[in-house]
């Protein structure tokens, strides 16, 4: 078989309070500063596909030696890739799975040819992440949202500053959150896609994000996350 698609479940289960907003950031007298994002369907907290598939490849990113090759802050591309090898610096086998994964813009700036180029040598976005949505089994939840105020403190005074209070609503810690995941793999010219590199890649992905964070605000504690893969907890990374 020249093509399959695999698809993988996943378990997000929210370890400390968890903040994904909606892109509101008007003030509202008496309510909830910052809200969490919600399915309009039903009115429940769900976790976008995009804001997992991003936080995956940015940490995979410094894996492989983003920083070493990137000084306009953007996210891992082709022209960086060659940069790296021409420097003999980073993983360049990883940066270029990364983009075989997760995709590669066309550059407008290259020539049509080179933009040609690229695609034959990745090809398309290899990952397709789906929305998590609320796991709900036997009521197991009391609660599933807390609002979190929060203010500046004065540096001089050791003191909130007037009028800086601000209220966030966050996931709670023991919700679960579930989706899925696939993975495209080619196995004929010009691509012979690894499924094991692949799929380890994934899972290194993956336990990075349990080691850091999703959602907003993750300096201050909040998004730490433990994550079951296809019914298995993932290993320590090691």
């Amino acid at each position: 078989m020249s093509f399959k698609i695999i698809q993988y479940n996943i378990e997000i289960i929210v370890k400390t309070g968890l903040f994904i907003g909606t892109g509101n950031t008007s003030m509202r007298i008496g309510g909830v500063d910052n809200e969490f994002i919600r399915n309009p369907a039903n009115n429940e907290p769900y976790i976008p596909g995009s804001s997992l598939k991003g936080k995956i490849r940015s940490l995979l990113e410094y894996d492989a030696g983003l920083l070493a090759v990137s000084r306009d802050g953007g996210v891992l591309n082709a022209k960086k890739v060659q940069y790296a090898k021409s420097q003999n610096i980073g993983n360049t086998k990883n940066m270029e799975n990364i983009l075989k994964l997760f995709g590669t813009a066309a550059d407008n700036k290259s020539s049509k040819e080179n933009n040609i180029v690229e695609q034959i040598n990745y090809g398309i976005t290899r990952l397709s992440f789906s929305d998590l949505n609320l796991k709900k089994s036997n009521n197991e939840y009391t609660e599933i949202f807390e609002v979190k105020p929060e203010t500046a403190i004065d540096r001089s005074t050791g003191k909130a500053h007037d009028g800086a209070l601000r209220f966030t609503e966050r996931v709670v810690a023991g919700t679960k959150f579930i989706g899925t995941i696939t993975l495209k793999v080619f196995a004929e010219k010009p691509h012979y896609d690894n499924e094991e590199e692949f799929e380890n890649m994934l899972k290194r992905g993956l336990q990075l994000l349990e080691l850091d964070a999703l959602g907003g605000s993750s300096s201050r504690g909040y998004g730490k996350v433990s994550i079951i893969f296809d019914g298995k907890e993932l290993p320590e990374l090691a």
